[in-house]
């Protein structure tokens, strides 16, 4: 659950905050920077297909999850240096990354709490985790707008927030090869 508060938190943070970015603070159209937002949403579509093969295929869908969340938090600070001296084909390949990944986790991440626990507390646990999840997505982009504002820099804030799916991240391959 705590694995799907930072994720959630992160994935709201960066799709609340990435058209502002690009429109307020690097100066692109609304329509561009539209268009970068819905490659990351997008994206998530096959992402989530790919991550539910692979996590057929795989020995640990954990550690896949793990890997997972140590990307998103990469992808996030890296969004978070996003700056006018990047193209915008680089913008785009690494929104496109973002969605393959921080956007498409959440099948991955339920089948994974499903398959851990009793066949009598699926409901409760991926309900609980949802639930966890959630606050996750409320609380993330109000700390995160709280962060931009009192430094007036997105940067600080995108990478503050990626440390959330790091340590879920690593806890998570943690957890797998325990």
């Amino acid at each position: 659950s705590l694995a799907c508060f930072a994720s959630v938190a992160v994935q709201w943070v960066v799709l609340t905050f990435m058209a502002s970015l690009l429109h307020t603070r690097l100066g692109f159209s609304l329509v561009t920077a539209g268009l970068v937002f819905s490659a990351a949403q997008l994206t998530g579509i096959p992402g989530r297909l790919l991550w539910g093969v692979l996590g057929d295929r795989v020995r640990s869908p954990m550690a896949l999850l793990g890997w997972l969340g140590l990307v998103m938090a990469a992808l996030a600070a890296l969004i978070g240096s996003w700056s006018a001296s990047w193209s915008l084909e680089w913008i785009f390949f690494v929104s496109i990354l973002f969605g393959m990944t921080g956007v498409s986790w959440n099948g991955l991440f339920f089948a994974e709490v499903a398959r851990t626990v009793r066949f009598e507390d699926v409901s409760k646990a991926t309900g609980g985790g949802q639930f966890i999840g959630f606050l996750g997505g409320m609380l993330g982009p109000i700390v995160f707008d709280a962060m931009a504002t009192a430094t007036s820099s997105y940067q600080i804030a995108y990478t503050a927030i990626a440390i959330l799916p790091f340590i879920a991240g690593v806890t998570l391959l943690a957890r797998s090869r325990a």
